[in-house]
């Protein structure tokens, strides 16, 4: 049994700060914004496992566009 030596490369991190903002931390440089949530976009695409699934959701972003989808209630109701 051979064993493989992973490659990881740091590419920064992002968190969604609400449905149209977000922070960047990349390159030792930090922003925030609707820039950095396009940034975040970006990123999280970079980090998916194949190119086919990159392209996909690439496209979908870039066609569909990325303004938030509006919450659906679940169905679920509480006894008063």
């Amino acid at each position: 049994l051979q064993l493989h030596t992973k490659h990881f490369e740091e590419m920064g991190e992002a968190v969604s700060l609400g449905t149209e903002r977000a922070a960047v931390l990349a390159g030792g440089k930090a922003f925030g914004g609707p820039l950095a949530r396009q940034a975040r976009f970006a990123l999280y695409t970079s980090r998916l496992p194949t190119w086919h699934h990159r392209l996909r959701v690439g496209a979908s972003w870039f066609f569909e566009g990325t303004t938030p989808r509006p919450l659906l209630p679940l169905g679920i109701q509480q006894d008063t």
